[in-house]
C-alpha cells in the first residue's frame, strides 16, 4: 500500500477536526488499508473520529458452532477496540446489524452507533400512498430482529420458516400470520444469494397473497 491522505499539506488541516470516515469493508485488502488510514487519522491530533460503515460484512460470524471456527465479528471488533485514542472513543456507525449483540464485542476505544433503514421504508410506504398492508419475514431470525418496528402501524405480520422436504431440500412455509389478499413486502435481516427471499415469495403467493 502507498496511501496518501489529503489535508496534511502545506500544513495539518485535520488537526482539531471532527472527522467522518466513510468506510467499505468489501474485501480484506481494502479493510486493512482503511484501518491503516484510521490509525493515522487518530494519531494526527483530531478531535473525534466517526466511522460510517453501512454494511458490516462479518456480522453473521458472531458465534461459533464448532470448535476452530473463527468469530470474525469478534476479531474485527478487537481491531476497532485497539485503535489509538484521540481522547474520545471511535464511533462506529453501521446499518441494520445482523444481530444487535454484535455491539458488545466492542470495548474501550470504540463505541457502536447502530442505525436502521426500517423507518425510511415505513415513511416511504406512507408517503407514496402504498397499498402494502402486510410485512413478511422469511424466518424467525428476521422476525425477531425487525417485527417490533412494524407493530401498531396497521400491517399484518407474517412469519415464514424453513422446513425439511424431500431429501435435504428445505422448503419455506408460512408459520404465523395471514397473507390472503394482502400486498406484501418481505423484510429480511441479511441477503446473500436471494434464494430464501425467492422461496418466501413463492410461499406467500401460493398462500393467497395478492402481490409480493
Amino acid at each position: 500500500d502507498c496511501i496518501q491522505i489529503g489535508g496534511f499539506t502545506p500544513e495539518n488541516r485535520i488537526s482539531g477536526e471532527n472527522v467522518l470516515f466513510l468506510a467499505s469493508f468489501h474485501d480484506n485488502g481494502a479493510t486493512l488499508s482503511q484501518f491503516s488510514v484510521m490509525i493515522t487519522l487518530l494519531s494526527s491530533f483530531i478531535t473525534s473520529l466517526t466511522v460510517c460503515l453501512p454494511y458490516y460484512p462479518v456480522g453473521t460470524m458472531e458465534r461459533v458452532v464448532i470448535e476452530g471456527q473463527v468469530a470474525t465479528a469478534n476479531t474485527y471488533a478487537q481491531l476497532f477496540s485497539n485503535l489509538p485514542s484521540c481522547g474520545k472513543p471511535t464511533r462506529l456507525m453501521t446499518y441494520d446489524l445482523h444481530t444487535l449483540q454484535n455491539r458488545f464485542y466492542l470495548h474501550d476505544n470504540a463505541v457502536a452507533s447502530l442505525q436502521t433503514a426500517i423507518p425510511v421504508l415505513v415513511k416511504h410506504l406512507k408517503d407514496t400512498g402504498s397499498n402494502v398492508d402486510c410485512i413478511a419475514f422469511p424466518d424467525d431470525g428476521a422476525a425477531k430482529r425487525f417485527s417490533s418496528m412494524f407493530q401498531g402501524l396497521g400491517f399484518e405480520i407474517v412469519t415464514c420458516g424453513k422446513t425439511r422436504g424431500d431429501g435435504d431440500k428445505r422448503l419455506v412455509t408460512i408459520q404465523d400470520g395471514d397473507c390472503v389478499g394482502k400486498n406484501v413486502v418481505i423484510v429480511d435481516d441479511l441477503v446473500q444469494t436471494g434464494g430464501t427471499l425467492f422461496e418466501c415469495g413463492l410461499a406467500l403467493k401460493a398462500a393467497g397473497a395478492n402481490e409480493v
